[in-house]
């Protein structure tokens, strides 16, 4: 660990935590603080700003240690602090002893000026992933895995999961797991839905499910379900734009007067199960009802988005799962207005 002080920055939070392992690894070694002979000389403790107070954590940083020879010291959330205790912060810092490395660590891009220390750090800074290294990083994943899987799975399972890095790598090692187990040797749209039906995972796509069969109940539940695991809003949308974007194509193919197989096809959607459920969708929509569909989609996301929206997003999920069913199953043209 040739740095003593590390400022690890950004949004991106996979990346970030194998840095925070890395660096324990470097001070534990590989096998850990139960296998390392010196361990009884280390000690490793983290603190979390603004749950821990600054004059604790000065205390403890300044206060020299009668037994360790060693000190690993992570401060988690640092953007939490104000400018005083920046300013205490940094002065601690400055006076910490040889055997002592600290960590900062913040969800922001950059700390504040008060917490000037950057010349003796070690600084990375974790930007989230755009979606072309999104796109890459998980096509380099699957292949390392030896796991085929076609361009049409990569962006369903892109679009489920998002940029995290570490949930990219859980994810792959999931789906490893189940095609091994089932022998399944190239990946497409179909095996990511028989996956995801495997691990009883509600996501955007098992909520289309329940939506093409007109079961709002469940959808309602499914939404509360994904919005307190953490999904948000915005992604949840797009999701579901997606895949009523592309029963619109379908449904607009068909009315040129093709089959409602060979406009599947026009657009790779080759998966029964896929087609089964736009199949169903579709009974109960027509263009117009489409039409409503997109511009109650586009209301949601700019209310949800926009300064103007007032209530918690979670609500306007709520009146958004309302007024699909009154476009849907009620086939009214109009809806409740946010």
């Amino acid at each position: 660990m040739t740095s003593k002080l590390w400022i690890l920055l950004g949004p991106e939070l996979g990346r970030k935590e194998k840095q925070i392992q890395k660096l324990k690894t470097e001070f534990w070694g590989k096998d850990g603080p139960q296998k390392d002979k010196n361990s009884s000389d280390k000690n490793e403790t983290e603190f979390v700003c603004g749950f821990d107070t600054v004059e604790q954590i000065a205390n403890f940083i300044e206060t020299p240690s009668l037994f360790d020879r060693q000190q690993l010291v992570f401060l988690m959330q640092v953007e939490e602090l104000n400018a005083t205790e920046t300013k205490r912060l940094s002065e601690t810092i400055k006076k910490s002893k040889d055997y002592t490395t600290i960590v900062l660590v913040s969800s922001e891009t950059r700390l504040s000026s008060s917490l000037d220390l950057a010349a003796r750090a070690q600084k990375i800074v974790f930007w989230k992933l755009s979606e072309s290294e999104c796109y890459d990083h998980l096509v380099g994943l699957t292949r390392k895995k030896g796991i085929q899987m076609s361009s049409q799975a990569v962006d369903m399972m892109l679009l489920m999961i998002g940029h995290n890095y570490s949930e990219l790598e859980f994810t792959v090692n999931q789906i490893h797991s189940y095609v091994t187990q089932h022998k399944i040797h190239n990946v497409g749209v179909e095996e990511i839905e028989n996956w995801l039906s495997h691990y009883k995972q509600e996501t955007v796509f098992s909520l289309f499910l329940e939506i093409s069969r007109r079961n709002y109940t469940i959808v309602f539940d499914d939404m509360k379900l994904l919005l307190n695991a953490g999904e948000h809003p915005i992604r949840i949308m797009a999701g579901l734009f997606y895949q009523f974007n592309m029963a619109f194509q379908i449904l607009r193919e068909m009315q040129k007067g093709g089959s409602f197989y060979s406009a599947c096809l026009a657009f790779n959607v080759k998966a029964k199960g896929i087609q089964s459920q736009y199949s169903q969708f579709l009974k109960h929509v027509d263009m117009q009802g489409m039409e409503n569909i997109f511009r109650l989609c586009v209301d949601t996301d700019s209310y949800i988005r926009s300064n103007r929206a007032t209530l918690s997003a979670d609500i306007y999920m709520s009146l958004f799962v309302y007024n699909l069913y009154q476009i849907h199953v009620l086939k009214r043209s109009s809806f409740t207005p946010f």
